[in-house]
């Protein structure tokens, strides 16, 4: 049930506002609420609002068209029309402040999506809310994305992954539990199951219908059975609040402001049973969090604007002259054969339908002649780049022509039918992503290889054998056929390169140069990114833009080059911890493999003894974490140091410090230790490898034995979860699998078999206990990534208030992952490091046996130095960069002290004159 709601406006705000506001004086809770519209936003961001379906604000130009408050316990909430169509009834803001300006302290303002609220009223009004409890926040600590009633599930059914029952029975009518999927089995489970799927026939998009919520109008429907009016409902067709009245808004606004309160109290007390750390962690880290996003949203992230430009148009004329080469590659491999592939045909509806339209349009494009204006050669293709190059132009990207060279029909029918690659799978499903390209080059370069040495042992023959003799003339005909092979080979290698090019360009441009130079203000240079924590696992994401897509290597990582300091006399400092996620692993667990790593400063390198784990299992040998650090030593011709061949995934041998370099990183020790713990297998190591499932499986339980006090931990928090439903971070927070409990198994289990045919019974038992394991993993990941955030949030709040404390000329930036950034006065670096990392390492309450270590760096920009690239880019303070001219060589690769790094700042300090000259 909702209340009365009154509006607010000219005709009656002299008798009703000093009421009013001896109401919200009065009150302990004061709803809030506004309303709205941005029409005079920017030209880029408007572009942008017609690629992205997420409603992206242009804070700077945003109106408040009015607010809407409730007093706790009154009978009447109010909406205060302040720039509505009806401009004679409009309230002036400095009559209507004396509502904000009522509130006593020791008051509350309950607002849903606070970071909204505090941003639009400091920009568009200048006023700074303080005391906000921000529900949105609340309902996060409360429960997760992805949780629901017990009556919401009980009374569910199936509901659209009840239409692919014919397909299970007809494709899980054999299936043998433990068995890899078949193509039609892999396909049917992958709709159903995939872990990112948001489809409304998926798993994930039926529990999305059960959900609680976040949004205030789910929310308040699931916890009150209250459907409140939508936004689209209010609006009725209009463009923008600000062309309602304010008697059509007042509803619909002032209903805001009372549910918001109604749901904070019904949130407090879902908070109360779950544990004696929740509501304090929420008032004292969660909710705090939103005065930072608020502040991330006015003050922006300072851009190079004119190197995003020129980038854009750089990799523009890249795409294009990409084409020219990749139609000479294609012609090249031309025609097709007759008839269409025929694994394809079998295996890919699509193809079967089209497979001479995809055919035509790939060799009429190829056979166009090359045209000297890059933006006409773009444009003979679809993707990312001719798209928003041909609509920024003023044209209408639906009316282009010819082969999407980033849509996989498209892909495949050049990899698979014009190169004849043999199909590659991933779980049963053909592939043909960029990993998928890799495996064809692999293959296609050791049949060249096969090829050649058919090649020469044919032409030897031949060349013992005079022209003429009939017994030569097979071996002729043979030697005519592998050059061929061996020539198309090479052929296919230079199409999938130059597509894999085309990737690349079109990644970059589709998440950064494109949505970049739109989200860039005209009058600053400056983005104004979304920061949120609404995960699972309450870390924090970003939007508009994306600065968690920020790599830092490969080759998007130029990328961070374009994030600069506030000022011209600000550098950006970076700080991270060391390898954090295993820090929190070894501390929950115990494992001593982990205490004699991170229980000192500076850190053991766990990663060799992962590596020295490996090897040991590949080769039958016993070999330590010492041996393995030996390879760095040993001389570069010394191929068998332990008596066998340090190999990589291709064969090729390698000297000892490559063999250390390979077996330490991703595909080895590194990969094993970040990747193990929330899979409880070694598959991605294995992929890297190129490995098979049996040796996979050795390196998993070698692995384990290895850090069996930790795999303990990890057993037992699965186990937790399957018995309980939940696991229990440090900070009091919740992460709730029901997935993992044997009454969720029981009772979707129940539901599938109910269709009683043998397919469904069969895909019933696979479908219940490979997402009772995915539940089990997501819980380790959620204890492990959920610490993460909680160091991070008090690692933010705690520097930001000593920034205040101390006087320092510091800003906070944006969190990346786990690094945070910060936009510091030069003169105030050396006191700032100080500082931060005494906050960042200094958590007794989460981390108390074993250490933390908190890494820096700093820079003009965001992007790693490079001395010849970017001379003033990111500098690594513990692990000081080649090339840097200002400190002696000694330290390169090493930790820098006080005094090297006084050095480094000044010449970070000089840097600014020399960008200038």
């Amino acid at each position: 049930m909702s209340v009365k709601s009154i509006l607010v406006d000219a005709r009656n705000a002299d008798d009703l506002l000093p009421a009013i506001a001896a109401k919200i004086a009065e009150a302990p809770f004061i709803g809030l609420d506004i309303e709205t519209q941005d029409s005079g936003a920017h030209e880029g961001i408007k572009a942008y609002r017609k690629k992205d379906t997420a409603r992206v604000f242009d804070y700077r130009r945003t109106v408040i068209t009015g607010f809407s408050v409730y007093a706790d316990g009154d009978d009447t909430a109010y909406y205060v029309n302040l720039a509505h169509a009806d401009v004679e009834n409009r309230i002036p803001w400095e009559k209507a402040r004396i509502l904000l300006d009522a509130k006593k302290d020791g008051s509350y303002w309950i607002v849903h999506n606070g970071p909204f609220e505090l941003t639009n009223f400091r920009q568009s009004l200048g006023y700074i809310l303080k005391d906000v409890v921000c529900t949105l926040q609340m309902a996060v600590s409360t429960y997760g994305p992805d949780d629901y009633s017990e009556r919401s599930f009980r009374e569910a059914n199936l509901g659209e992954m009840t239409k692919f029952v014919p397909a299970i029975t007809k494709a899980f009518w054999d299936y043998e539990k433990g068995k890899d999927f078949n193509s039609d089995q892999g396909e049917i489970f992958g709709k159903i199951c995939a872990k990112e799927s948001k489809a409304g026939h998926s798993y994930n998009g039926w529990v999305k219908n059960l959900t609680y919520g976040y949004g205030l109008k789910k929310a308040v429907l699931s916890h009150f059975g209250v459907q409140m009016r939508t936004f689209e409902e209010t609006l009725n067709g209009k463009a923008h609040m600000g062309e309602l009245t304010g008697e059509e808004t007042c509803a619909y606004g002032a209903d805001d402001a009372y549910w918001a309160v109604r749901l904070f109290h019904h949130l407090l007390a879902m908070m109360v049973p779950q544990n004696n750390q929740l509501v304090q962690t929420f008032f004292e880290q969660e909710n705090p969090m939103i005065y930072v996003f608020s502040d991330i949203a006015c003050e922006g992230m300072q851009i190079d604007t004119e190197a995003v430009h020129k980038r854009r148009a750089d990799e523009r004329a890249n795409f294009a002259a990409t084409l020219r080469t990749l139609k000479a590659q294609i012609r090249a491999l031309l025609p097709f054969e007759d008839a269409p592939n025929p694994n394809l045909f079998e295996k890919e509806a699509w193809y079967k339908k089209n497979w001479e339209r995809y055919r035509s349009d790939i060799a009429k494009w190829a056979n166009t002649p090359d045209v000297e204006s890059d933006f006409d050669e773009a444009i003979r293709v679809r993707g990312a780049v001719p798209n928003a190059w041909y609509e920024e132009a003023g044209g209408n990207p639906k009316s282009l022509i010819g082969p999407n060279l980033s849509h996989y029909m498209p892909i495949r029918t050049i990899l698979y039918d014009l190169i004849g690659a043999k199909l590659v799978y991933d779980k049963g499903k053909i592939q043909s992503d960029g990993e998928c390209r890799g495996k064809i080059i692999e293959r296609l370069k050791k049949s060249i290889v096969e090829d050649e040495a058919q090649i020469k042992e044919l032409q030897e023959y031949l060349d013992a054998h005079p022209s003429g003799y009939d017994d030569a003339a097979a071996e002729r005909s043979t030697l005519y056929h592998a050059g061929c092979a061996v020539h198309d080979a090479r052929l296919g290698i230079s199409v999938i390169e130059s597509l894999n090019k085309l990737a690349s360009i079109e990644q970059a441009m589709k998440l950064y140069l494109t949505p970049y130079s739109q989200l860039m203000d005209p009058d600053t240079g400056c983005m104004y990114p979304v920061v949120s924590s609404l995960l699972a696992t309450r870390r924090m994401a970003s939007s508009f833009p994306n600065a968690m897509q920020l790599a830092k290597q490969g080759e998007t990582a130029y990328v961070r080059t374009f994030y600069e300091g506030d000022e011209e006399d600000h550098v950006l400092v970076s700080l991270d911890w060391s390898q954090v996620e295993l820090v929190i692993i070894g501390e929950a667990s115990g494992d001593p493999e982990f205490a004699k790593a991170y229980g000192q400063l500076p850190y053991e390198d766990l990663h060799k003894v992962a590596a020295a784990t490996l090897l040991s299992a590949m080769s039958n040998t016993q070999i330590t974490p010492e041996m393995f650090d030996s390879l760095r030593t040993l001389p570069d011709d010394l191929l068998e140091p332990f008596g066998f061949p340090l190999l990589d995934k291709t064969g090729t041998a390698l000297s000892p410090k490559a063999a250390y370099k390979y077996n330490r990183g991703t595909a080895g020790g590194k990969g094993m230790n970040f990747g193990y713990w929330y899979s409880g297998a070694l598959g991605s190591v294995a992929n890297a490898r190129g490995l098979s499932s049996d040796m996979m499986w050795k390196l998993t339980d070698a692995y384990r034995e290895r850090f069996a006090v930790a795999e303990a931990w990890r057993l037992g928090l699965i186990d937790q979860v399957h018995s309980q439903g939940f696991v229990t971070l440090p900070d009091g927070h919740r992460r709730n699998r029901f997935e993992a409990t044997l009454a969720w198994q029981a009772t979707m289990g129940q539901r599938w078999r109910a269709f009683n045919t043998e397919g469904c019974r069969r895909f019933a038992d696979v479908f219940t206990s490979k997402l009772a394991r995915r539940a089990g993993n997501q819980a380790v990941n959620a204890f492990v990534q959920g610490t993460c955030a909680t160091l991070a949030k008090r690692s933010i709040i705690g520097i930001r208030k000593k920034i205040t404390e101390l006087g320092l000329r510091a800003r906070f930036k944006m969190p990346i992952h786990d690094e945070v950034l910060f936009s510091v006065h030069i003169d105030d670096v050396v006191e700032f490091l100080k500082m931060a990392r005494a906050v960042m390492t200094h958590h007794p309450e989460i981390i108390s046996k074993l250490k933390l270590h908190c890494t820096a760096a700093i820079g003009r920009n965001f992007g790693a130095f490079d001395a010849v690239k970017n001379p003033f880019g990111q500098v690594e303070l513990d692990e000081a960069p080649k090339g840097l001219p200002c400190i002696d060589e000694a330290y390169v690769d090493k930790a820098l002290p006080d005094d090297q790094v006084e050095l480094v700042i000044d010449y970070m300090r000089k840097g600014r004159l020399s960008l200038a000259a």
